[in-house]
């Protein structure tokens, strides 16, 4: 029994119209529970809240942060309303660390930002996490003249340039930026 790519898309999406054959299939292949693919009733309060899988990459605000084998770092609890809200699914969700002051004052060094993995189509203006020459990066998109950049929060563009995107931006983003939490 193969999942179609459609199937795999309505799974990803979270919609809950989809067999529980292929949502067995689907969390078989990738070694994970039914239970994080599908929604649980909410009922008196119970339920609220929706693991996030903190995951050990780090994304470089300056330089990039080298990428090696992806592990979960533990969870961080999510409301599900806020996730709805936000427009991405709880299987979509990942939590990364930001290393560097590229992006300051908008995302601070040592924060962690919430992303929606499922959302790799730039927008100008958004936030994104993305791989360059081998490394994760997080930058605001912009595009100029029908070519994408990605810029740097911070004003001293000495110190952070902007990235020319030569090629396909969504075949480099990894995800969009749509919470951020620091410490004061």
């Amino acid at each position: 029994y193969a999942i179609g790519q459609g199937t795999r898309a309505r799974i990803i999406s979270g919609d809950t119209g989809v067999r529980i054959e292929s949502i067995q299939k689907f969390a078989d292949f990738f070694g994970i529970s039914t239970g994080t693919l599908l929604p649980e009733p909410i009922e008196d309060g119970e339920n609220d809240f929706v693991p996030v899988a903190k995951l050990s990459v780090q994304v470089g605000a300056g330089n990039g942060r080298p990428v090696g084998v992806v592990t979960s770092l533990g969870l961080l609890q999510f409301r599900r309303d806020f996730l709805k809200s936000a427009g991405v699914s709880p299987i979509n969700a990942a939590v990364v660390t930001v290393k560097g002051l590229s992006m300051e004052p908008t995302i601070r060094d040592g924060s962690i930002l919430l992303l929606n993995k499922a959302d790799r189509e730039p927008r100008a203006g958004q936030i994104y996490a993305f791989s360059w020459d081998g490394e994760m990066l997080v930058k605001r998109f912009q595009t100029i003249g029908g070519v994408w950049r990605a810029v740097s929060d911070n004003a001293d563009k000495s110190e952070y340039p902007d990235i020319i995107i030569d090629g396909k931006a969504e075949a480099l983003i990894q995800g969009r930026a749509i919470w951020v939490g620091s410490k004061l």
